[in-house]
């Protein structure tokens, strides 16, 4: 799925719109009409979930995980993080540290 492929890109509902050739007003509605989902919610979903991948399996900065998942504001990946994990990322670390190779 597009999404998917380019999740850590800059997306835009026109560029997404553009690659299954539909009207970008045309795909809001029928995204949300199969999926429940706004692209947006979707997106930041979906990056929150690639995010706590990253946060259990690696041992890179939250601030290179937030770039790594398409953030270029750490202050809005801890804010979507939260909200779709109902905790924070730092939370989630401190929580899962003993899942994190070589931590301390």
């Amino acid at each position: 799925m597009f999404i998917h492929d380019h999740l850590t890109m800059n997306l835009s509902l026109a560029q997404i719109a553009s690659f299954i050739n539909i009207s970008p007003t045309y795909l809001c509605t029928l995204f949300k009409s199969q999926t429940g989902y706004t692209i947006t919610d979707y997106i930041h979903l979906r990056r929150s979930v690639l995010a706590k991948k990253l946060i259990l399996e690696t041992i890179l900065p939250l601030e290179e995980i937030a770039i790594r998942c398409g953030y270029n504001n750490y202050s809005y990946f801890c804010r979507q993080f939260k909200y779709h994990m109902k905790t924070s990322p730092v939370s989630f670390r401190k929580k899962h540290k003993r899942f994190i190779p070589d931590s301390e």
